[in-house]
């Protein structure tokens, strides 16, 4: 969470001082401030997403083991949004 901050409040000043001070280094920096908080946001999601994809299978595999067997079938037609 303090990395976030620390890469939010970076981005904001980079991104004032290159609307007052405009050159090609400050417009580096800018891309660069960019490219690592886009990057740390990245990181920060593909956890959740592998935590998600468990979660599900754990449900499918859970619901074989009490489902009817006619249900079996339709199981893994089932969709993160369904």
């Amino acid at each position: 969470m303090v990395l976030f901050a620390v890469l939010l409040v970076n981005l904001a000043i980079v991104i004032t001082y290159t609307v007052i001070h405009f050159s090609i280094f400050s417009g580096w920096l800018t891309i660069m401030s960019i490219a690592v908080f886009h990057s740390f946001a990245k990181l920060r999601t593909y956890p959740l997403k592998v935590q998600d994809r468990v979660i599900r299978l754990e449900e499918r595999i859970r619901l074989q083991a009490l489902a009817p067997e006619e249900w079996h079938a339709q199981i893994y037609r089932l969709t993160e949004t369904s």
